[in-house]
């Protein structure tokens, strides 16, 4: 089934059971304002409420080949032979209304909550389950930050990053993959709270860093130095492999240290 007509069903669904309208998120209406052929296997859903999971139920059982995953944090996701509906829990930071007056959001709807919830604005793109639609930004943000590559938080920095660590290589990962300028705002953040990673499971861990070492391996090593994580990352083989191919290895054992 083409992905166009898995989302029209998927549409139907949500019509028919009066749910709220889905939406795709993240990776492939991110990829479209880049003007980049997405090739994102993982396709996030979300309707802006509770109605994500009543949607990912029914759309079990629609397609009953597909293998339906329910997960700890909320979210669930359909696997079908080449491609996976990853369907949103609807994380909202805690404390996200008093960072939205900051903004001038006084009554923010809950997608507007999601939204700003998000890790940076490059990945609040919203785009009609139709694909026919150009992605539009709640936030206001997101599309001019893609034009002019700029990585940025929705809200405070130290809010968002400090909530969770995951995102400081996350920050990385997109700053290399996209040639992203990370604002400085954003980077006094990753560095005050870089120590939360070494709480972080260690084989997430890796492969992040190893993804990161398949873009580019030099300037991969030369982030992780400027955000003083060598001490703190578990090094992978492939980190000292790459390392010994681009000359970089003794600048990785002299950063090991704090």
């Amino acid at each position: 089934m083409l992905l166009s007509e898995l989302l029209n069903e998927l549409s139907d669904i949500a019509v028919k059971n009066n749910i709220s309208p889905p939406f795709v998120v993240g990776g492939l209406p991110r990829d479209k304002v880049f003007g980049f052929a997405s090739n994102v296997k993982d396709i996030d859903i979300t309707t802006g409420d509770k109605g994500s999971f009543e949607l990912a139920i029914l759309s079990s059982k629609t397609w009953t080949d597909a293998s339906f995953r329910s997960y700890d944090d909320g979210h669930s996701s359909l696997d079908f032979k080449n491609i996976r509906l990853d369907f949103s829990n609807n994380f909202i930071l805690p404390g996200i209304e008093d960072e939205l007056i900051k903004l001038g959001i006084e009554e923010p709807t809950l997608l507007q909550k999601e939204m700003f919830s998000r890790d940076f604005t490059v990945n609040t793109l919203l785009q009609p389950v139709d694909l026919k639609q150009d992605p539009f930004d709640i936030t206001g943000l997101g599309i001019s930050d893609i034009k002019e590559k700029k990585l940025r938080t929705p809200v405070n920095p130290e809010f968002t990053i400090g909530y969770d660590p995951r995102r400081i290589l996350r920050a990385i990962k997109l700053s290399i993959k996209y040639d992203l300028e990370i604002l400085d705002d954003v980077k006094e953040a990753m560095l005050k709270y870089r120590g939360a990673i070494g709480e972080l499971p260690v084989g997430h861990i890796k492969k992040q860093v190893n993804q990161m070492l398949r873009m580019d391996t030099e300037k991969t090593i030369n982030m992780l130095m400027e955000f003083k994580l060598l001490p703190i990352i578990p090094i992978s083989k492939l980190m000292v492999l790459e390392a010994t191919k681009n000359r970089m290895i003794q600048s990785v054992l002299d950063n090991m240290r704090f």
